[in-house]
């Protein structure tokens, strides 16, 4: 058989070389070679003549195994031919394109990658290098159908085990496909393994602000709002929390409200009523915020300014009616003009209102020992004689909103100018142990009273014994005796048999107080005969003082 048989291949053919025997070998006038190939994917028997090249290619695939023998056959006419034995197998494997590769992508900042690759154990004598191509797949935080579709970039045939892959978006999804490069005489129809891998790199703070911030809801000391993430292309990774701001957008409102949240609304309380608040909301990754949102205002329900205090008559007359009250407080705001409305108190259906500012509420020449330095004044003018009038106050703050009114207030004016006014009690005489008074029933209950308390006691908290007296209906004065000379007392006279439907005020409670004021308040007592509901006019307020020794 021919002999010194050798196989050795590049991708796409098997060349096979032999010597041939030597002619004296023959036993006769001509012979023919015999392969007998076997591969992976099939056999068969080939002749070569003696004469022909002693070197053969035959077609092949990457990654194919060859065994091939020969033997030398005779040729003579109307013989059978004869045989020489077998040669020993040669067996070849064709060089394959490498299998799946080791790939590994470390990202290392917001916008860069390091691919690692390299070609397993039985590929390493694979010399042809790689292509790396990398495509966007996800853009920050939008989805992936959203994101667009973007080209891949190519660097080709690159001999690095490790190459950086730079200007990549934050927080983007990105796929890396490592291709080893086809060799220059591999068929196109044989197809080039690939391997494939998908990395995110790192986030950066988010570059835009969240969007669509708005007012949801208000009431007088909440609000709550809502808004959307920012544009995905701008979260540069997965948003993790929101951070929101609420502060007062007037000078005298220090109100500062902050928090987070993972959702995409809030709500804050603890504000105060009719106020304007500026509102900005932020957004986090794992990096830190991004940039605020523009502010939007958002106004509580209500007014900033609580109702006047303590209003009161200070002096009537059958036309005018001087009133004094003192300012809200706290005053979170100036107040610059005062509304004052009054209507009969039997018809309100049509209440007369009117503005004071400045002057207009000066106490200049009013006399009242309720009167202080805080108080603000007003006559109100062109009323009915011996009529009972309603009363309240309101403020307007700097920022034009109108405040709470204040609590009604009842007063009467008189019935006429001469004579002594309804309800006041007046000292007639005074001697050094007596002291004789009188008073003037208020005609709207002179009929009703069945008797007079009249009760004396000296000006002191040291006076123990204080005394009242009982006198007829009718009478409408009284003489004290047997008094201390020069001494202080305090009179006072009440009506009774009157009010016997009218019971005790309720819920009596201390509003606030200073070192020398005391603002109280009550409800009003349960009237349920609706003949006496708007019988009520005035209320009567006693304070004792009280010593504590300790």
């Amino acid at each position: 058989p021919p002999t010194d048989i050798k196989l050795s291949s590049d991708f796409e053919n098997v060349k096979l070389t032999w010597t041939n025997p030597d002619e004296s070998t023959w036993k006769c006038d001509n012979v023919e070679y015999i392969i007998d190939f076997v591969n992976t994917t099939s056999r068969g028997l080939m002749t070569v003549a003696s004469d022909a090249p002693n070197e053969l290619l035959l077609p092949s695939v990457p990654g194919t195994k060859w065994e091939i023998r020969m033997r030398t056959q005779t040729i003579a006419d109307g013989q059978k031919p004869s045989y020489s034995p077998w040669s020993d197998r040669v067996t070849l494997q064709t060089q394959a394109l490498p299998g799946e590769l080791f790939l590994k992508v470390e990202p290392k900042t917001p916008t860069s990658a390091l691919v690692i690759w390299d070609l397993a154990d039985q590929d390493q004598k694979w010399n042809y290098g790689v292509d790396i191509s990398y495509r966007l797949k996800q853009l920050g935080g939008c989805a992936e159908s959203k994101s667009g579709d973007h080209e891949p970039v190519t660097s080709y045939n690159v001999q690095d085990k490790q190459i950086v892959l730079n200007d990549l978006k934050p927080g983007s999804e990105y796929e890396v496909t490592v291709t080893p490069r086809r060799p220059p005489t591999l068929r196109s129809s044989v197809v080039t393994p690939k391997t494939v891998r998908r990395f995110r790199t790192k986030a950066d703070f988010p570059s835009g602000p969240p969007t669509n911030l708005r007012g949801e809801g208000r009431r007088d000391t909440e609000i709550s709002f809502k808004w959307e993430p920012p544009v995905c292309e701008e979260q540069n990774g997965k948003v993790t929390q929101y951070e929101y701001e609420v502060t007062g957008a007037e000078e005298w409102n220090d109100v500062k409200r902050e928090g987070v949240t993972p959702r995409t609304n809030a709500a804050v309380d603890q504000l105060k009523p009719g106020s304007i608040y500026n509102v900005r909301v932020r957004a986090y990754t794992s990096e830190g915020p991004g940039p605020w949102s523009e502010p939007i205002q958002i106004t509580t329900t209500g007014t900033e300014l609580g109702p006047p205090r303590e209003l009161t008559a200070v002096h009537t007359r059958p036309k005018a009616i001087q009133l004094t009250w003192l300012p809200p407080y706290p005053e979170r705001t100036p107040v610059v003009v005062y509304k004052v409305r009054y209507s009969p108190r039997a018809d309100d259906s049509n209440p007369v209102e009117m503005e004071l500012s400045g002057e207009q509420l000066s106490c200049t020449g009013y006399k009242s020992p309720l009167i202080t330095s805080d108080n603000l004044c007003t006559t109100v003018k062109s009323l009915q004689p011996d009529t009972t009038y309603r009363f309240a106050v309101q403020a307007q703050s700097a920022s034009g909103g109108w405040g709470e009114w204040s609590p009604a207030y009842f007063a009467t004016t008189r019935s006429t100018d001469d004579g002594p006014i309804p309800g006041k009690l007046r000292l007639v005489s005074a001697g050094h142990d007596n002291l004789r008074v009188n008073w003037t029933v208020p005609p709207v209950i002179r009929n009703a009273i069945d008797q007079f308390l009249v009760n004396i006691s000296m000006a002191s908290v040291m006076d123990k014994h204080p005394k009242q007296y009982a006198v007829r209906g009718e009478q409408t004065d009284f003489h004290f005796r047997g008094l201390e000379p020069v001494t202080h007392y305090n009179i006072t006279v009440q009506g009774v048999g009157l009010l016997s439907w009218l019971p005790a005020p309720t819920d009596l409670k201390l509003l606030e107080k200073s070192d020398r004021m005391m603002h109280v308040a009550w409800s009003p007592p349960e009237i349920f005969d609706p003949a006496y509901k708007d019988l009520i006019t005035h209320y009567r307020v006693r304070a004792k003082l009280t010593y504590f020794c300790s």
